[in-house]
Formats: C-alpha cells, structure tokens, sequence
C-alpha cells in the first residue's frame, strides 16, 4: 500500500507538472498569437499607407501627362500655324521678286529701246 501510496502521489506530481507545462505553452501561445496578430495590423496599416501613396503618385503623374499632352497639342498647333503663315510669306515674297523681276526686265527693255 505504501508503493501505492508513494506512486499515487508521484502521479499526482507529475500531473501537476504536466498541467503547469500546459498552462505555460498556453500562455506563450497566446501570447504569441497576439504578437503576431499586431503585427498583421501593422503591417496591414503600413500597407494601406503605401497603397494610398502610390495612388496619389499615379493620379499626380496621370495629371502631369495629361498637362504635357495639352501642351503638345497646343505646341503643335503653333507649330502648324507657323508652317502655313511661312509658306504664306514665302509665296508672297516670291510673287513679289517675280513682279521685280519682270518690272527690271521691262525697264532693261525700254532702256535698250531708249539707247538704240
């Protein structure tokens, strides 16, 4: 009966024990259940901020291109005006030198008409 005596209260150590162990590994479980879990939140928050920063950097380029395509249109359209109003120019003046030159041969004429 001693031996009984003697492994019952061995037992009852050992449970002892063992529910302790268990308590334990539950704790630290826990408590790395809730690290982990702000982790996620911060991680889940710092993604969020990166997302929101990354949209305002895409709706600030896509304005920037939207600018510079206006202003390309804008640019060659003056570009275009200034093409037209050049060839203007360069059709007057050419009319203008032929006029001159016919005016000088007309005049070289009635010269050589004068001197003969």
């Amino acid at each position: 009966e001693k031996d009984r005596s003697v492994f019952s209260s061995s037992k009852d150590k050992e449970m002892d024990r063992l529910h302790r162990q268990l308590s334990e590994a539950r704790e630290a479980q826990t408590v790395r259940e809730q690290e982990q879990s702000s982790l996620l939140k911060k991680l889940e928050s710092e993604n969020r901020d990166i997302r929101e920063e990354f949209t305002i950097r895409m709706m600030e380029k896509n304005s920037k291109i939207v600018a510079l395509e206006q202003t390309l249109a804008a640019q060659e359209q003056v570009v275009g005006n200034m093409s037209s109003e050049m060839d203007q120019l360069q059709n007057g003046m050419e009319k203008v030198s032929v006029q001159r030159r016919a005016e000088i041969e007309e005049m070289s004429q009635e010269l050589m008409e004068s001197t003969s």
